[in-house]
């Protein structure tokens, strides 16, 4: 511990000045261990800012005793210098190179701790549990740091994930998983990671029915503002896919890219739209309703009738019959 380092260095048989100065040096490196927990703390606390900065305090005390010595050492190099005969002049020019050349190693050294440091304290505010953080604050190097942090270090939002199954149960609901200095991490997908997942799954659906254009010709044509005109994969399958339309997918976006279905499609809903009024007020029965979008819309498919009029009977192929005791909606 601190104490008994303190009270061992105390009861060397050395000069006073050496044991002021380890004493001075332990005192120093007990308070920078301190201020390392104060700055988790803090950090713990989403402090992120305001704990880099208790951290920084804390290297700056580990060497705090270096960097007097070094000043002190300068002040002494500096009061020789004019005062040396030639042969002495170029020993004290030889110490203050070594001098110079030390100081920049300390330099470097405590920039290094506290980049490290402070990495600790970025990944511990992005989900780091208090294993990561602290293999990351024993690093040698920032490159090794680096290394041990992986995505924690780059993007927050992360969480650890204890067990292997806990870990496919979220890898199934969509959740990212990463792996930081050998643990594991999860969070949720970003809206837009969603979107370019969901857009892609109906991307590959719809080159598998023909469409020939790239990824972004897709979205293109998906964003693109129409008032009501088919727009995916989805809707095409709706229409009855290429036994409902007569056409493939390439061939149902080409001839939906244009405006002049437009009009087509929005006459289908304004007629659909009158008929569920006529349903709902008991003048016409479900058969008519049907019936009578049929005629006008052949091309529309039985599943894209039953939407529009927000029901449906299932149809018997191998009996002929509409099965009216499974009825749903507006067809009850």
């Amino acid at each position: 511990s601190y104490k008994l380092k303190y009270e061992n260095i105390e009861g060397k048989p050395i000069t006073m000045s050496s044991i002021v100065g380890q004493q001075a040096h332990e005192e120093k490196m007990h308070l920078a261990r301190l201020g390392w927990l104060q700055a988790k703390a803090s950090g713990a606390l989403g402090k992120l800012e305001n704990a880099q900065a208790l951290a920084d305090r804390a290297v700056d005390l580990k060497y705090s005793v270096m960097d007097t010595r070094i000043k002190v050492y300068q002040a002494q190099l500096d009061l020789l210098e004019g005062t040396l005969d030639r042969e002495d002049e170029k020993v004290r020019v030889q110490k203050q190179l070594m001098l110079d050349e030390y100081t920049q190693s300390i330099t470097e050294q405590k920039d290094e701790e506290k980049s490290i440091d402070n990495l600790a304290l970025l990944v511990q505010n992005n989900g780091g549990d208090g294993k990561l953080v602290d293999m990351i604050k024993n690093s040698r190097t920032l490159l090794e740091a680096n290394g041990i942090a992986g995505e924690l270090g780059q993007s927050d939002g992360w969480a650890y994930v204890s067990t292997i199954p806990e870990r496919d149960a979220l890898k199934a609901q969509g959740y990212e998983i990463t792996q930081s200095g050998g643990r594991t991490y999860a969070r949720q997908p970003s809206a837009d990671m969603s979107n370019y997942t969901s857009n892609m799954k109906e991307y590959t659906l719809a080159q598998e029915q023909g469409y020939a254009g790239s990824y972004q010709d897709w979205v293109n044509f998906v964003k693109a503002p129409r008032t009501s005109a088919p727009s995916s994969y989805r809707e095409w399958s709706l229409a009855g896919g290429e036994d409902g339309t007569g056409m493939n997918y390439n061939e149902w976006m080409q001839r939906n890219s244009g405006e002049g279905d437009d009009a087509d499609i929005q006459a289908f809903e304004e007629k659909g739209a009158k008929l569920i009024e006529k349903l709902d007020n008991g003048g016409i029965d479900w058969y008519t309703a049907f019936d009578s979008l049929k005629a006008e819309f052949p091309q529309a498919t039985s599943d894209t009738i039953n939407s529009i009029l927000g029901g449906g009977i299932p149809y018997n192929e191998e009996t002929g019959e509409w099965d009216t005791k499974n009825a749903w909606g507006r067809a009850e």
